[in-house]
């Protein structure tokens, strides 16, 4: 980020000095921005928003969350009718019995998960519930999001907004305040349509105490996961001078400044894998083990967690606790959901290939070839004297 601030920065101190300051006695030609540039530029930036949102919540929330919960489907056994050979020379060993001709044969069919790729798994939903399925539970996610905001905002000691440490400590609670509503958002992701709207399946505020702990390390996680980068990266030296509206980097103080930016987008990357996502399984297989039994799920699902789910009618907790939820969580479902991780990090860079392209693309449109060949030239020269 902060590379990218001192870039953008330089970006318009040399655009400045170009089209300002004389250059061999003349002023080079202001660009004239057309009337229509700045709707073009509006549309362009919501257009994009809405794509990565829509991407992000179909593919990252709703299909990575049925990820978590869909048991690896077992091998079945189909029956297949045997029927006797017209062949006179076929030499196929016949039954001893007349009683073994009526036994078929069993088929072993190997059955692939539906989170085994994007695709199936939102042709599955739309073949079943329509093609907005995709996003299900968007409202309530809107609605915990804005809840989630002003908590924090308003509630959760604004005093300690300054710092990274009260703004942690603000998210956490926020999170704990909504964690009921946060597990009916999974069980509404999870589970077949039903009559009732989202607010009238929240579970009972005595079912808090059972999904607060797994809600509590979900939090912390994903706030270990977004901040450490971030510390990680401001304690780089190019990073802290940067921060100065004065300083002015050379070119290699840029390019080191790249390569500490690749770090911290590796870290980010890390902490996700191996904190964050652990945390959100938990947190995810939890809640679903409170499912209601009334409510059907649209991916195969364990209830039981292999027998390790006693009901609350007999005696049990009627929930998994957080340890056996990760255990549960198979070598193959772990790899499918790493895999699943993967493909939308391609998706978001090829649609951030995709808006650089376009924003080139319009700023050739609106400035014009000539004046961008001006300013890139304007640059390099700066760079090239600083250096």
């Amino acid at each position: 980020m902060a590379f990218g601030a001192a870039l953008a920065r330089r970006s318009v101190q040399v655009a400045h000095a170009t089209f300002s300051n004389p250059q061999n006695g003349e002023h080079p030609k202001m660009p004239k921005i057309p009337a229509w540039s700045s709707g073009l530029v509006l549309l362009t930036v919501l257009g994009f928003f809405a794509l990565f949102f829509a991407v992000q919540y179909s593919c990252g929330f709703v299909v990575g969350t049925l990820t978590m919960i869909e048991s690896n489907r077992t091998d079945a056994y189909v029956a297949v009718d045997t029927l006797p050979s017209n062949d006179e020379d076929d030499t196929m060993p016949k039954p001893l019995t007349s009683d073994a001709l009526l036994e078929p044969e069993v088929l072993l069919v190997k059955n692939t998960p539906i989170t085994s790729s994007i695709r199936r798994t939102i042709n599955h939903l739309r073949a079943r519930y329509g093609y907005l399925s995709r996003f299900r539970g968007l409202s309530l996610f809107l609605c915990l999001t804005i809840a989630r905001l002003f908590i924090i905002q308003f509630v959760c000691f604004p005093q300690f907004m300054t710092n990274w440490i009260g703004f942690c400590f603000a998210s956490v609670l926020a999170d704990l305040i909504l964690a009921r509503w946060e597990m009916t958002w999974i069980h509404v992701v999870i589970s077949e349509p039903t009559q009732k709207n989202w607010w009238k399946r929240a579970p009972a505020i005595k079912n808090w105490t059972k999904i607060a702990p797994a809600v509590a390390l979900w939090s912390m996680a994903s706030q270990i996961a977004k901040v450490m980068p971030i510390i990680v990266g401001m304690s780089f030296g190019a990073f802290k001078r940067m921060s100065n509206p004065d300083y002015q980097p050379s070119r290699s103080e840029l390019h080191a400044a790249a390569a500490q930016s690749l770090l911290v987008f590796v870290l980010a990357v890390a902490f996700t894998v191996l904190i964050q996502l652990p945390a959100t399984v938990i947190v995810v297989r939890v809640a679903a083990s409170m499912l209601p039994e009334e409510n059907e799920t649209v991916v195969p699902f364990d209830r039981s967690f292999g027998g390790k789910v006693t009901p609350a009618i007999l005696g049990g907790q009627g929930k998994i606790g957080m340890v056996e939820a990760w255990k549960s969580f198979d070598r193959s479902s772990r790899i499918r959901l790493v895999k699943l991780m993967a493909k939308i990090l391609a998706i978001m860079t090829a649609l951030w290939i995709l808006v650089v392209v376009v924003v080139i693309g319009e700023a050739h449109l609106i400035i014009g070839s000539e004046n961008i060949k001006v300013i890139m030239g304007a640059l390099g020269a700066v760079l090239n004297k600083q250096q």
